[in-house]
This record gives C-alpha cells, sequence and structure tokens, in this order.
C-alpha cells in the first residue's frame, strides 16, 4: 500500500526509522570500517545508523537557508578530507575509504535529489535518504528512494504519519535492494531455516501497519494543515533579530 502511495515499486516494513536507515546502509553495500558522509545538522540516528552498520560518519556542513546538504558541502568536504586513487575516495585522516552519502531531508522538505545523484554518481559514491521526517515530500514530483540505493523513514507516534507505537519503511526503486532488505530485516533469511548471512529481527508490527493503512488516507491534508501553520509562524516570526527559518524551496 505504502510503494502503491509513493508510486515506487518497493517498500520494506520494519521495526523503527533507526532501523530502516541501518538495514539500507547494509543494503548499499557498506563495509566494516568504510567513511559515510552525513550532515551535521540532523538527528542523532543519521550518524549513529552508520556506526551500528559497520562504518565512520564524516560530517558535512549544510545549506544555511533549508538545513539540508547540497553538492557545495559535499564537494568543500572531499576537498578538505579526500584524496582520490584509482576513482575512489578515500579519507586522508583515516585512510579509509569513502563510500556513500546519507543525504537527510529536514522539516518536510527535500533536499535537491536530481543534483545530488548525479554528484555522487560522477564521485562513485551511493546514496541513502534519511526522510524520516519527510514522509509525502517529493523534488520535482519524485518521492524519496527515487535516485537513491534507498530511503528510509519512521512511524514514530510524533511523525507525520504515526503509529500506535513505533515502527519504520525503506522505499526503494530497485528489486535487488528489496530482496536484500527483506533478508535482513528477517535473521538474514528468505527462506525459513536457511541463513545467507546475519541479519536482524525487524519486521514492522501488524497492528502497526494496520494503524498506519487508515492514518495514510488523511497524510495529504495533515501535511496541507502543517504548510499552513508553519507559513503562519514564518510571517509572523520572520522579522526576529538573530533568529533563522528554514527556506522553503519550490520543487
Amino acid at each position: 500500500k505504502m510503494a502503491s502511495w509513493w508510486g515506487l515499486p518497493h517498500a520494506v516494513g520494519v521495526a523503527s526509522g533507526t532501523d530502516a536507515l541501518i538495514l539500507s546502509l547494509r543494503a548499499a553495500g557498506l563495509q566494516a570500517g568504510e567513511t559515510v558522509l552525513v550532515p551535521s545538522f540532523t538527528f542523532y540516528a543519521s550518524a549513529s545508523s552508520i556506526f551500528l552498520a559497520g562504518g565512520r560518519p564524516l560530517f558535512t556542513e549544510v545549506n544555511p537557508d533549508t538545513f539540508n546538504v547540497t553538492t557545495k558541502e559535499l564537494g568543500e568536504m572531499l576537498a578538505l578530507r579526500g584524496e582520490r586513487r584509482n576513482g575512489l575516495w578515500f579519507d586522508k585522516s583515516t585512510g579509509s575509504r569513502i563510500s556513500g552519502i546519507v543525504v537527510v531531508h529536514l522539516y518536510g522538505q527535500m533536499a535537491d535529489m536530481q543534483s545530488l545523484s548525479s554528484f555522487a554518481s560522477s564521485e562513485g559514491l551511493w546514496i541513502v535518504e534519511d526522510a524520516c521526517q519527510a514522509i509525502g515530500a517529493e523534488d520535482h514530483g519524485k518521492p524519496p528512494g527515487t535516485y537513491s540505493v534507498a530511503a528510509a523513514y519512521s512511524f514514530f507516534p510524533t511523525k507525520n504519519l504515526g503509529g500506535g507505537g513505533d515502527g519504520g519503511m525503506i522505499a526503494t526503486m530497485r528489486g535487488d535492494v528489496d530482496a536484500h532488505l527483506r533478508s535482513l530485516r528477517v535473521h538474514g533469511s528468505l527462506r525459513r531455516y536457511y541463513h545467507d548471512e546475519l541479519g536482524y529481527n525487524s519486521r514492522l508490527d501488524a497492528i502497526q501497519a494496520a494503524i498506519l493503512g487508515v492514518k495514510l488516507g488523511h497524510l495529504h491534508s495533515w501535511n496541507r494543515r502543517r504548510e499552513t501553520i508553519a507559513r503562519t509562524y514564518n510571517e509572523n516570526l520572520k522579522s526576529t533579530p538573530g533568529l533563522l527559518l528554514p527556506v522553503g524551496l519550490q520543487g
């Protein structure tokens, strides 16, 4: 149902947004000790999931208008800390290979995934999207998961689409990634009692799925209401000295 709502071919339910990030990083091919670029302005789990998947986070700056990362900040970090050898990026400080990027979409607004995807492809890096704050967001009509290995979502009760308890989901365009995620969430198994890799016990509870399925029909109207409230805040706070407000971009 969620895959159809997004217009994507695959969606995999998991136990939380953090698990969604960890499993997505594993499915992206993150190897132990590799470095992943991640924005410094984000929730803790965006970085901790990299550690929990076996990698090292390398923090980048963000755009001061949207608080999302752009190719500018990523390029600056690669120029500062990166060294390219035989087409691969390495961290000059640690010697670790830089293999990917976690792109975080904050405050319900997507980063520019078209430009970020082109940048990552040219630099030989994969992208995993942290869309835990961006369910229903689009970039030029395309949802998270369109231009990356996978996009991770959270259904924590405080989210725009929240369950009665915790839950998460991963959206992807790729059938191979979908199959890998379905194995990882059930102890590394696609066939009962046959385990091909070390996986997790991370499935979306059926009761949470039922609650979310009912609430999904209201999500668009709820998001529009939030946008109206946000515009009211922005209009009344924009002249406050020393206060930075996120800029809403068209796209």
